[in-house]
């Protein structure tokens, strides 16, 4: 609910940097948190903590070998990454990242069974 104002929009704010090697989440501090990876395989996992002592796990789910996801008006091959996730309400995170654009979309998985997608164009 910290997360939701009085109309149900998120109301977070995050830096995020993409770089050739993949993408990371910024905290105020300026430490960065690698949530995707593009040369990576399904299966590969890795960990980050959190200041406050929280631990994020992260795992290649699926890599596209064809264009097989909707960008816009393009179809592009995207490495999809889930994170064990310690928010209330929220059970796991999917990042959906390509190498030539970055982080392309968010999936977030709710306690209730429902999904929140965000595209990032």
């Amino acid at each position: 609910s910290s997360l939701i104002d009085s109309n149900g929009n998120f109301k977070g704010k995050f830096k995020i940097k993409n770089s050739s090697e993949g993408v990371a989440l910024v905290n105020s501090s300026g430490k960065q948190a690698v949530i995707m990876k593009y040369d990576v395989n399904v299966g590969d996992k890795w960990s980050y903590t959190k200041k406050n002592g929280k631990v994020g796990n992260y795992k290649v789910v699926k890599k596209s070998t064809t264009d097989d996801y909707d960008y816009g008006y393009l179809k592009i091959k995207t490495v999809q990454v889930e994170r064990t996730s310690n928010e209330p309400g929220i059970t796991k995170v999917l990042y959906i990242g390509n190498h030539k654009f970055g982080l392309v979309g968010i999936e977030l998985y709710l306690e209730d069974g429902n999904v929140i997608k965000y595209s990032i164009i």
